[in-house]
């Protein structure tokens, strides 16, 4: 028996219950205990609602494995988890920001320009003309190694989601420039090494979840578009963010949002299986913000707009439905408002900063008082 079995086994004979949608989950839930156990290989994470409860959780598994508890619970994987006095908790990774700025110091080029206020170099490095030379390519080994480091940044970081996603899509060949792109990324982690991702407490007794979704058509080079959203309860904050690339081509900007919808209303459905089987109620609909009026239109009701869409009428007729089962609600938020933007196209203007910092749960207008000193700049 491997030692996953082997832990299973040793959690379901203690009386826990494994998860049918998340194996990695289990539980165990009476009139009196709530309790949530999440393992990553040989790290436990442990929820329960009161402290005997854990307690008990060690005694019971040290008959199988030597079991030790960190009440402070303030790391896991990596991240640091700093809980404060209203109930919010900070998601950060000083640790590995630390390696990062070491091992990738300041290019001297950088010293001389103004501190980033976004992950992305200048509009010219995007694309090179047709009439240049051909770049230098990098090791894929040195591009993979700098790119593994700045995703796993983004457990705590969803703010660089997107360039970390776009930057994914150059990993089979890399230039120099397309390196130089990821280096900026670098840039304005250092920039803005003191904020994290900020979950915020729920005060509301009814959960609902709130998310925003956009999409950007004909974004890649295979003509592919790019789906980016966020999922928050009640509108506080988020929780989880996506930024990726679509899978198939999309004929229009329409095609593009609904498969972004698509996507998302799958997470949803996951979700909510979690929370019914978790005895966590969640108020349905959820809500989906949306900036396409065609998008919206057509999930709502027949529309003249159908007849150009018949190509992708199935994907169409799936959103309708979780429309008419109650499970989703479709409403209109303007593009300016949208902070799910900023996952799926390079945004440079000032809209950036203030989206980031509300997918982080900071506050934008605050974020001056709340900055630490930055890293010296030589």
């Amino acid at each position: 028996m491997n030692i996953k079995a082997k832990l299973r086994a040793a959690l379901l004979a203690e009386g826990y219950n494994q998860s049918t949608n998340d194996p990695c989950l289990f539980y165990r839930l009476t009139s009196k205990e709530e309790t949530y156990i999440i393992i990553h290989v040989d790290d436990t994470f442990i929820f329960t609602n009161a402290m005997h409860y854990a307690e008990e959780f060690v005694r019971k598994m040290n008959k199988h494995y030597e079991v030790t508890i960190d009440i402070k619970a303030d790391s896991f994987l990596g991240l640091n988890l700093e809980h404060t006095s209203n109930g919010e908790v900070k998601l950060t990774q000083p640790k590995l920001l630390r390696k990062l700025f070491a091992e990738y110091p300041l290019r001297p080029s950088a010293r001389k320009q103004k501190e980033p206020s976004h992950p992305y170099g200048p509009n010219s490095s995007d694309k090179q003309p047709e009439t240049a030379e051909p770049q230098e390519e990098i090791s894929v080994t040195q591009y993979m190694r700098l790119l593994g480091i700045l995703m796993y940044l983004t457990k705590s970081r969803p703010d660089i989601l997107a360039a970390c996603s776009f930057a994914a899509t150059k990993s089979k060949a890399p230039t120099a420039n397309d390196y130089s792109q990821l280096y900026h990324i670098v840039d304005y982690l250092r920039a803005t090494q003191h904020l994290g991702h900020r979950i915020k407490k729920c005060t509301d007794q009814q959960l609902q979840l709130y998310c925003e979704v956009d999409a950007s058509y004909l974004l890649h080079d295979d003509s592919k578009g790019h789906t980016g959203y966020t999922i928050a309860f009640n509108k506080i904050g988020t929780w989880y963010n996506k930024s990726s690339k679509q899978s198939l081509v999309t004929t229009s900007s329409t095609h593009a949002e609904m498969r972004a919808i698509f996507t998302l209303v799958k997470e949803i459905i996951h979700i909510f299986a979690i929370c019914e089987e978790l005895r966590i109620r969640v108020t349905k609909p959820a809500i989906i913000m949306e900036d396409n009026a065609a998008v919206i239109i057509m999930a709502q009701r027949e529309s003249s707009y159908l007849k150009k869409c018949k190509h992708f009428l199935m994907i169409i007729n799936y959103v309708r439905e979780q429309v008419n089962l109650g499970i989703i609600d479709i409403q209109k938020i303007l593009g300016t408002d949208n902070n799910s933007d900023i996952h799926t196209k390079k945004v440079r203007t000032k809209d950036f900063g203030t989206k980031a910092r509300r997918i982080l749960g900071e506050d934008p207008t605050d974020d001056d008082k709340k900055r630490r000193s930055p890293e010296p700049r030589n």
